[in-house]
């Protein structure tokens, strides 16, 4: 068994684990093109929740409300190089996202 395989295997039988956000705010560096300036469009702003384990959570809002890219920002699926910008704290059973593994890896959500 490969060491990666290992890790899957005790994410797998890992105890439940809650999700919290703190201070989240997404932007994106937008223009640039045609002589115009490049501006910041910020999605996110100063977003602060919790979701216990065991839980269930629906987004919900109007078309264009950033739903997914809150989503995006959660699961870590944000886009390294498209000129977001994404702050503030993202805990995961009360452990920054940022250690290992990536949380991308072992976060979905369906659509």
């Amino acid at each position: 068994m490969s060491a990666e395989d290992a890790t899957a295997e005790q994410v797998h039988h890992a105890a439940p684990m809650g999700l919290a956000w703190k201070g989240v705010r997404y932007s994106l560096k937008l223009g640039g093109k045609c002589g115009r300036p490049k501006r910041t469009k910020t999605i996110l702003n100063g977003c602060d929740g919790s979701l216990p384990p065991g839980r269930l959570l629906a987004v919900m809002g109007p078309s264009g409300s950033g739903k997914t890219s809150f989503l995006n920002v959660l699961a870590d699926r944000v886009p390294k190089n498209s000129g977001a910008s994404v702050q503030g704290e993202v805990l995961v059973g009360g452990v920054p996202r940022t250690q290992p593994p990536s949380f991308s890896r072992i976060a979905s959500y369906v659509l």
